[in-house]
């Protein structure tokens, strides 16, 4: 049986006693469960980074964090700064050392906290 194996190592059999159509569903469907297992894995170390980072000075949370996208909560527009730019560090270093491609993030900061926005 054909498998593939994720970011976390699990392994996954396509099933082979359905119709060529149904083999075809399973395999993206094992496809796209590899892809997620990777991007969680690239965006774990970014928790990590949250809950070690949050102290009552500085509160930053992680309010939302799905397979491919986190959402961040830092008031203070020259900490989020400091903090977006070493999650930045985080991913490009996981993604190289697992992937061995260099990821990027893309990161939106609303108006009231960019630090580029007009007096």
């Amino acid at each position: 049986a054909l498998f593939r194996s994720g970011a976390f190592g699990r392994r996954r059999d396509l099933v082979q006693d359905v119709s060529k159509r149904e083999q075809g569903k399973d395999a993206l469907s094992i496809l796209a469960c590899v892809a997620q297992s990777y991007e969680m894995a690239i965006l774990a170390p970014v928790v990590k980074y949250i809950s070690e980072n949050c102290t009552e000075e500085c509160p930053i949370y992680a309010t939302a964090f799905l397979h491919d996208g986190i959402w961040i909560k830092c008031d203070d527009p020259y900490r989020l700064q400091v903090h977006l730019e070493r999650i930045k560090e985080i991913i490009s270093e996981v993604s190289l050392k697992l992937l061995k491609v260099e990821m990027t993030a893309e990161i939106i900061v609303p108006e009231h906290l960019r630090l580029d926005k007009a007096a």
